[in-house]
């Protein structure tokens, strides 16, 4: 068994915030401790702590609105059966399959989540199986989707790894029974769509690079107030240098050095009517972003800065950025200092 401590503190300061936001802010906003077996025919894992998701183009929720509205003290809890190598099944909060970027901060390498991320789920009660056959891998899930307590929606992957350093996947997930459950982790229109992504990843040396495509499709829900379909498009490309451990800058080693870089594009469209579902920035919208993100990682401690710029070439009068919803453009500039041990 391991048992592992997280803890980091967020400062953020942005130009164009929008209602309800804050231009600078600071918040002690992750607290883990996480006891995991992993190894043996049966397995577990319980996660508690605060955290909270920071995401380019939305508001920031501090970690104590966030644990109250999301997914509470314990955020993942499951146990595993393990028989083999090539077949496992767990049951429990488990994290979703949907999505390149995972829920917490410590998980990734940006620090703020992208404008892809936010049309994902993030953490499911439910039962996940997968099974590997060689290069093949595949994942089956029966979940609550977006943490509604309402086990509506049903998720597949499926993988191959080419070689040591070249990797494809391809991602489903879909909602497959109309569920009226409304809260901030669980818009009704995200809640009730579909996802897909196909994944390319490539590791070698210093290098990991992984672009991907992503598309969500919204049904027209009249009985919710969601009279037409509507859809999103997106793409993004991941790509992070980590400094080999003898390289030096002068007498700075540069080993624990990383330079993650982020860019991602998204359309929403949707018809124009009455009721039609706003999914970015209106319900025709597109944005853009680019982030990048230095990194210094000693011993169990970390810090890293982060520039992070959202560009919306189209939006919907008032659900732009700014305090009236009608600026078409955001920077930030991230601050998180902690530690992993």
């Amino acid at each position: 068994m391991t048992l592992s401590f997280i803890g980091s503190g967020f400062s953020q300061w942005q130009t164009y915030r929008v209602s309800g936001d804050r231009t600078a802010l600071a918040d002690a906003f992750n607290g883990h401790v996480i006891l995991q077996k992993s190894t043996g025919e049966f397995q577990f894992l319980l996660h508690a702590g605060v955290y909270s998701f920071p995401t380019l183009g939305a508001p920031y929720f501090r970690a104590g609105k966030t644990l109250s509205e999301y997914f509470g003290p314990i955020p993942e809890a499951y146990v595993k059966y393990a028989p083999n190598e090539n077949f496992n099944i767990i049951a429990g909060k488990i994290p979703t399959l949907g999505g390149v970027e995972n829920g917490f901060t410590y998980q990734n390498q940006n620090i703020q989540r992208g404008l892809l991320w936010n049309q994902t789920s993030t953490i499911a009660r439910g039962v996940q199986g997968a099974y590997t056959l060689g290069p093949i891998g595949l994942s089956f899930a029966w979940t609550d989707g977006y943490y509604t307590n309402r086990y509506t929606w049903a998720s597949g992957s499926l993988s191959v790894q080419l070689d040591d350093s070249n990797a494809f996947m391809f991602i489903g997930a879909a909602n497959v029974k109309p569920n009226s459950v409304s809260t901030i982790a669980a818009p009704i229109t995200q809640n009730n769509s579909q996802i897909y992504n196909l994944i390319y990843s490539y590791a070698s040396g210093p290098w990991t690079v992984t672009p991907y495509l992503q598309m969500t499709r919204v049904p027209a829900m009249p009985q919710y107030g969601v009279n037409v379909h509507g859809q999103t498009l997106g793409a993004a490309v991941l790509a992070n240098y980590s400094f080999p451990a003898p390289s030096q800058w002068n007498e700075f080693s540069l080993g624990g050095v990383s330079l993650p870089f982020r860019a991602e594009y998204i359309a929403a469209k949707a018809e124009d009517a009455d009721g039609a579902p706003n999914l970015l920035l209106g319900t025709t919208s597109r944005a853009w972003s680019l982030t990048f993100t230095p990194t210094i990682q000693r011993g169990p401690f970390f810090f890293r800065a982060e520039y992070a710029y959202v560009r919306a070439p189209k939006i919907m009068d008032g659900f732009g950025f700014g305090e009236d919803g009608d600026k078409r453009l955001q920077s930030r500039v991230s601050l998180e200092a902690g530690f992993i041990y």
